[in-house]
């Protein structure tokens, strides 16, 4: 709830009587925490790379190690020099609250950013959050598994996309304040691939990207070598997995020769 003080400010005043509505906005949130719903959802926010971000329960809440793969994504364009281009074309497939095409428009303010989602209300949320944060980003809906639209998918010097890659059948692994509200769209894969996706963006790759183009994906942390097996039986080169600060393998970078 927010009271419009500062913590030191009832640090100070312990006798302060807070407003009923306060009150009862306090109570209704505690109870929401005890049904697992998570504290982002129940504030409507959440920070990424230093800035809040709108969120709910139509997207998936932004992760640390997402913040990473932002941050490779940059590096690789402004100190690695790994794109000669100084406004390169930008694609992010799933963009979910908008986290990453919005966090790298910001950081690369002469990128042309793209970003894409099946989901409808991802984008509203997506979209709301590019406004508040001025950030111009070209928003899609399709579905990246669906052939008939790969037209509407510009031409790009980087794809980056932290795709879902969770079975159905390890649902039951996961922890209630995941499965009961996240959105699963944005979770599961579906059928019995956990690479499903992965082998989409290899293959659109190919098609989307300029020579020398380069792929940057999340993954599952046991799945280093199979997404990196994955973009080298796709001809791609300069294969890379990155660990997160936590030590696992969360990340991987191809090169399309």
């Amino acid at each position: 709830a927010d009271t419009g003080k500062r913590r030191e400010y009832f640090r100070m005043h312990t006798d302060v009587i807070l407003d009923p509505s306060i009150i009862a906005l306090l109570y209704k949130q505690l109870d929401e925490l005890l049904r697992w719903r998570p504290v982002q959802y129940v504030l409507g926010e959440a920070w990424f790379m230093g800035r809040k971000f709108r969120v709910d329960e139509r997207v998936l809440i932004p992760r640390p190690e997402t913040e990473e793969l932002v941050q490779w994504v940059t590096a690789s364009v402004t100190t690695e020099h790994h794109h000669p281009n100084p406004m390169p074309r930008v694609l992010d497939i799933g963009t979910g609250s908008g986290c990453i095409p919005i966090s790298l428009k910001t950081a690369l303010p002469k990128a042309d950013v793209w970003s894409l989602d099946a989901s409808e209300d991802a984008l509203e949320v997506a979209r709301a959050n590019s406004i508040m944060m001025n950030a111009d980003v070209h928003f899609l809906h399709l579905d990246v598994l669906d052939d008939q639209y790969k037209s509407m998918i510009p031409q790009v010097d980087i794809i980056v996309s932290n795709p879902p890659y969770v079975l159905d059948t390890d649902r039951t692994e996961m922890r209630p304040n995941v499965i009961d509200w996240e959105p699963h769209m944005a979770l599961f894969v579906d059928g019995p691939d956990p690479l499903l996706f992965y082998h989409r963006i290899a293959a659109l790759g190919l098609e989307k990207l300029a020579e020398g183009g380069q792929i940057f994906v999340e993954i599952q942390e046991t799945q280093s070598d199979a997404v990196a097996g994955l973009f080298h039986a796709n001809g791609y080169v300069d294969i890379e997995a990155r660990a997160d600060l936590s030590g696992r393998d969360r990340m991987v970078r191809a090169r399309k020769p």
